[in-house]
Formats: structure tokens, C-alpha cells, sequence
């Protein structure tokens, strides 16, 4: 079948009388076209509008956006690229409006001098269908958010952050209505994925608007984020036990004296850490409330170069010597 029609399309090709027809038919419609593009047409047409120059510390209102309605004479020739690609007319905030009250004004009669310029002489304004635009604005205003991190990081085996994660800046000024930035009380990164990671933490990542949000602006939309990544270790030392809130008429004694403290800390940290940067304390005032004969020992103090600590032992068992 496939080598039918192609053997068909050869002789076609060959065939001069076919040839001479399809040219005549293509000439005839290129006439034909001409003949229709020279004529003059007066036709609406719909342009939608774009913003320029607005000043700095004005937001124009979010809501349906204003088109103009032209009706225009020509050629239709020069009106078919209006047909063919975005109709679109810029509104020049410096030269073509008027600040009337709390709203900026746009006058056909005023602009249409303008308007025949962007035009041309090939085309003809024949009216404008809106007398005048209205654009309600709100002046800007600037508020300081902090910058949270949305991140997600392994460490390699044996390794962590020394401290917490850096943010530089730690926050950002938000430029918008009023409306729209008061219910902004914090901002997050776009999300920082890391994995089994052993060096230093050094990257730019943006800064991320909710969707929610429209027409607000920061003052800059990428931080850095810093950390020091250490090889770490745990170690295990004992630590005395105090008792507080104890009534000086009372006299107890409690069992065991000291307790285990483990503790995650940095091999550069290590040999720094001592038992007198440790407290652990037990209330006599919680088992009187509680009616127990036990103390669960708390963890009030521990030195800074330690990321983490706890106690190994949950129970201080004591007895109240008469």
C-alpha cells in the first residue's frame, strides 16, 4: 500500500498539468488575500494594559485589571498584526496620569495625542470607548520578618553541627500595603536538602513568599547559611547529686550520692568538659506534692560546648531520718 501512494505521488510530481494548476490555485489565493489586506476596515479592538513608572512607594490595588476599548481604521494590512500577536498599551505613571485624591486618573481626550504616536500614521482612531481609567493605589509600607530555615540535613557517621545553624541576614524588610504585609510574621528559605555531610556548611538559598501573597516585595530574596560541621564523640562522667528546697528541720538520706551524666560533645571539646560544668539537682519539694519516696534527679546545668546531656539514672531513692 505504502509504495502504491508513493509511486501515485511521483507521477503526480511529474505530471506538468498538475503542476500548473496548483501554482495558479496558490497565486489565485495570495491574490485573493492581498486584495482583502488592502482594503480599509474599522474594527474594536480590546488592549489589555501594563504599568510603567509607577512610583516606588505605591502599590496599584490588586483586582480585575482595566483594559481599553480603541476602535481603529485601517489597512488591512497594518491591522492584522493586532489580530496575530498580544495587544497590550502601556500606562506611564509619570506622563500619562493625573493624581487626583487617593487615585490615579487617565484621560482618553488627554492621551489620545499619545496614542496616535504608538499607532502611527497608518492607523486612524476613531473613539475610545472609556473616557478616563481609575487605578486605586495604596501606599507602601516596609516591616522587618524574621528569616526561618526549611531545611533537612544528615550528617555523616560520628559528625554534627557545633551550633545551631546560621542565617545571614536573619531577617528581611517586606515591602507592600499595609493589608498585605501585617499578616506576615515570619518568612522560610525554600527547602535546604543536605546529606551525610562531614565539612562545613556554607550555601545561598532564597527566600520563599507564600503563594498567598501578591504584590509584596523584599528587600532581598537569598541568605546565607553557615555552620561548623566537628567529628564528635560521648563520654560518660559522675556527677554529684544536690538536694534542694529541703526544710531544715528534715534530715534524709538518699542513695546513690552521684549519678552517671552522658554527654554528645566535639572531639576539639572533648578534654575541656569537667564535672564542676554539670549540675544535677533533686527537689524535695516535688515528692512531698507527689507523696513519693523517690527524687527523679534534673539536669539544671551544662557546659556549652555540649550539644546534648542527660542523666542515665531516673530514680534517687532517700529515706527521712527522724
Amino acid at each position: 500500500m505504502l509504495a502504491k501512494f508513493k509511486t501515485f505521488l511521483y507521477k503526480s510530481i511529474q505530471n506538468k498539468k498538475l503542476n500548473v494548476f496548483g501554482v495558479f490555485l496558490l497565486l489565485s489565493f495570495m491574490i485573493l488575500v492581498i486584495t482583502k489586506l488592502s482594503k480599509k476596515y474599522t474594527q474594536s479592538l480590546s488592549f489589555d494594559l501594563t504599568y510603567v513608572n509607577v512610583p516606588e512607594n505605591a502599590v496599584i490595588s490588586s483586582g480585575k485589571q482595566p483594559t481599553l476599548d480603541i476602535t481603529l481604521t485601517a489597512l488591512g494590512f497594518n491591522l492584522l498584526p493586532y489580530y496575530l500577536y498580544d495587544r497590550t498599551l502601556s500606562i506611564d505613571f509619570e506622563s500619562d496620569v493625573s493624581l487626583i485624591q487617593d487615585q490615579y486618573i487617565w484621560i482618553a481626550n488627554k492621551q489620545q495625542h499619545d496614542l496616535e504616536s504608538v499607532f502611527g500614521n497608518s492607523i486612524v482612531i476613531e473613539s475610545i470607548e472609556q473616557d478616563s481609567l481609575k487605578f486605586s493605589f495604596e501606599t507602601l509600607e516596609i516591616k522587618r520578618v524574621p528569616i526561618r530555615l526549611n531545611s533537612n540535613i544528615t550528617y555523616a557517621s560520628g559528625y554534627d553541627i557545633s551550633q545551631d545553624l546560621e542565617i545571614i541576614p536573619d531577617s528581611v524588610n517586606v515591602v507592600g500595603a499595609k493589608n498585605d504585609i501585617d499578616s506576615i510574621q515570619e518568612l522560610f528559605t525554600n527547602s535546604l536538602s543536605l546529606n551525610n555531610i562531614n565539612v562545613d556548611i556554607n550555601t545561598i538559598i532564597g527566600i520563599k513568599l507564600p503563594d498567598s501573597i501578591i504584590d509584596v516585595k523584599l528587600m532581598h530574596d537569598k541568605v546565607a547559611v553557615k555552620g561548623k560541621v566537628e567529628k564528635f564523640t560521648e563520654g560518660t562522667i559522675d556527677i554529684p547529686i544536690s538536694i534542694i528546697n529541703l526544710p531544715s528541720d528534715i534530715t534524709i538520706n538518699y542513695f546513690p550520692k552521684s549519678v552517671s551524666v552522658s554527654y554528645y560533645v566535639s572531639l576539639n571539646n572533648y578534654n575541656s568538659v569537667k564535672d564542676l560544668d554539670f549540675q544535677v539537682v533533686c527537689d524535695f519539694k516535688q515528692t512531698k506534692t507527689a507523696q513519693r519516696l523517690f527524687f527523679t534527679p534534673q539536669l539544671t546545668k551544662k557546659p556549652e560546648v555540649v550539644k546534648s546531656a542527660r542523666i542515665k539514672q531516673g530514680k534517687i531513692e532517700y529515706i527521712i531520718i527522724e
